[in-house]
């Protein structure tokens, strides 16, 4: 009996002794910096390459038909930052973009096959910009070294407010499981600044998902989701109504603190009947497409 008591007495004791160690509140989530941290003379090249299918099917009575469009680019863009403010913002840096390409292969109404592609020289091929900080303005001002101003490419890089803002970072520290959404305002800059679409409203949701090793190198994996709806800017097919989705992410090199590289898959359409002396014609067009990137850094001196 004693020895049962005293075998009790002990497992009691040992209980004791765990439970303050079981006690013990759980380790603090690893923070992580989402913030760019650009240095004087620092360059980052980006190589950008994006593919995107259009299809166009066009409806009468019992009688329809498509057409494809297969259209894509590959763009290498380089900044170089050349000055910063005392708060570590770019005040002054060169754009340059040292090649270019667009391949197009299409099938038209009533084809049963495609084209063969058409690859030739991008817009932006050649092109140079110098940003610099204007402290009246109290902006970021382009000047227009190389390339044509008026080319509808370059001149959506130069209406941007804030041409090296990275509208998916929350500059602040994040946990595995934490979320945030940029401002719509952001969205509009970024993904609506274009004359085609009047820009409606836009939903976008970031999310920091794990850590893991790419390329030996500690990266925070980031996904996100966006959706934006507009007009179509066209009245002869009745400015109808067009949505935009997007899914995808970036890797976060955790050491270097910055983006390492990003992936993107897009979705966007819409229908409108359009009349004609035969009736009305239904137009449905469908966007699908895909967007990667690979940034490379060189530091100053390097």
């Amino acid at each position: 009996m004693k020895t049962m008591k005293f075998a009790v007495l002990s497992a009691i004791a040992m209980t004791l002794l765990v439970l303050p160690a079981l006690a013990q509140d759980a380790p603090a989530p690893r923070k992580v910096l989402l913030k760019d941290a650009p240095k004087a003379g620092w360059s980052m090249t980006q190589d950008h390459e994006e593919f995107s299918t259009e299809t166009t099917t066009q409806s009468l009575g019992q009688a329809s038909a498509t057409a494809i469009k297969e259209t894509t680019e590959k763009t290498q863009r380089v900044v170089e930052v050349q000055e910063l403010s005392a708060e570590g913002a770019i005040t002054k840096a060169r754009v340059t973009w040292p090649s270019s390409t667009t391949t197009v292969a299409q099938q038209a109404f009533g084809e049963e096959t495609m084209g063969d592609p058409v690859e030739t020289d991008g817009e932006l091929k050649g092109a140079e910009v110098i940003w610099t900080w204007d402290a009246e303005k109290k902006a970021l001002t382009p000047k227009v070294e190389k390339g044509d101003a008026a080319g509808e490419e370059l001149a959506k890089h130069l209406k941007k407010k804030r041409p090296f803002h990275n509208m998916m970072l929350p500059n602040r520290e994040v946990s595995v499981g934490d979320t945030w959404s940029p401002t719509e305002e952001d969205v509009k800059e970024e993904w609506g600044n274009n004359d085609a679409v009047a820009f409606k409203d836009a939903t976008i949701t970031c999310k920091a998902e794990e850590i893991l090793k790419v390329d030996d190198r500690e990266c925070l994996r980031v996904s996100f989701s966006l959706e934006i709806n507009g007009t179509l800017n066209n009245e002869k097919i009745g400015n109808p109504a067009v949505k935009f989705t997007a899914t995808g992410g970036f890797f976060w090199d955790i050491e270097a603190g910055r983006v390492a590289s990003s992936a993107i898959k897009t979705e966007g359409g819409f229908e409108t009947d359009v009349q004609t002396p035969k009736g009305a014609v239904h137009f449905k067009v469908e966007l699908n497409g895909s967007e990667t990137d690979k940034f490379s850094y060189k530091e100053a001196g390097k």
